[in-house]
């Protein structure tokens, strides 16, 4: 999104200004993998996919029948979507795929202790997966309840999470949002500012604005408001929010310039009521 941000900042008159949104990840695979590692990235994972395919033609029918299978759903999928964001794809992949390089031959002549190792390292795998369901379970059980006016009650349920997923950019920032509800303004920033590392978005610039705002910060506020609004510029919010900050500020010039650009910005969707929406928690 900070690419999205320079790129509409140099080109204000694009024509895909009014089409542009957040955007996490393209929904094809093959998309974000040629823009993360470029051809030869998708070049390799062509190589690899063609490599198991000659290995499955030569395996018996039913290994075929259902490597093959697995293989075309998946082909097919990653054009419109993004399977392997989720570990269960992953998990079939390597059932579905992996005994096909395996001789019945070599899985005999396996020594008897690394057989043994196998169970107690999938046993810490299947643990280490419990886990983080759980408290991913926990985490939007305490977003819904916060969501529904009990923020201040769940500030603790936060703290609990916090010990297993503060790595995670998504709690970060649903955490800074409770923290931002309940007028930790301070508190939030620092939550905010370790999300966006991994997480900059315009939700992320947008919930920076208003903390700022609610500081006395109107400077910083504007310049998070400026982000939010190249990053998605048909959005009405963060030019709003970068009026009143300058009404607060008493800066006339930059308030008729910002009101014009209100006032001239072609509408997305006609809406004849303007309803300024609070901060949105965001899920997995």
């Amino acid at each position: 999104m900070s690419t999205q941000a320079e790129y509409f900042r140099v080109h204000p008159d694009s024509p895909y200004v009014m089409i542009a949104d957040n955007i996490r990840h393209p929904f094809n695979e093959y998309l974000k993998l040629t823009v993360q590692y470029g051809l030869v990235g998708l070049s390799f994972a062509i190589v690899i996919l063609v490599f198991v395919v000659q290995k499955l033609l030569k395996c018996s029918e039913e290994d075929k029948l259902l490597g093959l299978s697995f293989i075309t759903s998946v082909v097919v999928i990653c054009q419109f979507s993004y399977p392997f964001n989720y570990h269960v794809v992953w998990l079939f992949s390597i059932i579905v795929i992996f005994p096909v390089f395996i001789s019945q031959t070599f899985v005999t002549r396996i020594p008897r202790l690394f057989r043994f190792t196998i169970i107690p390292l999938l046993l810490f795998f299947l643990f280490n997966s419990t886990k983080n369901m759980y408290y991913e379970m926990k985490l939007k059980e305490v977003i819904v309840r916060s969501l529904s006016g009990k923020s201040r009650r769940m500030i603790n349920n936060f703290k609990d999470v916090d010990r297993i997923m503060g790595d995670n950019p998504v709690f970060k920032y649903n955490y800074a949002v409770l923290l931002n509800d309940i007028g930790r303004y301070e508190e939030s920033l620092a939550q905010v500012s370790v999300s966006e590392m991994k997480l900059n978005e315009y939700s992320t610039q947008m919930l920076f604005a208003d903390n700022y705002n609610n500081l006395d910060n109107k400077e910083k506020a504007i310049l998070a408001y400026e982000e939010a609004h190249n990053m998605v510029p048909c959005r009405f919010e963060p030019i709003y929010g970068k009026l009143m900050a300058y009404y607060e500020l008493g800066d006339t010039t930059n308030i008729i310039r910002t009101a014009y650009e209100i006032i001239e910005k072609p509408k997305k969707f006609n809406l004849n009521v303007f309803h300024k929406s609070n901060h949105k928690q965001i899920g997995q």
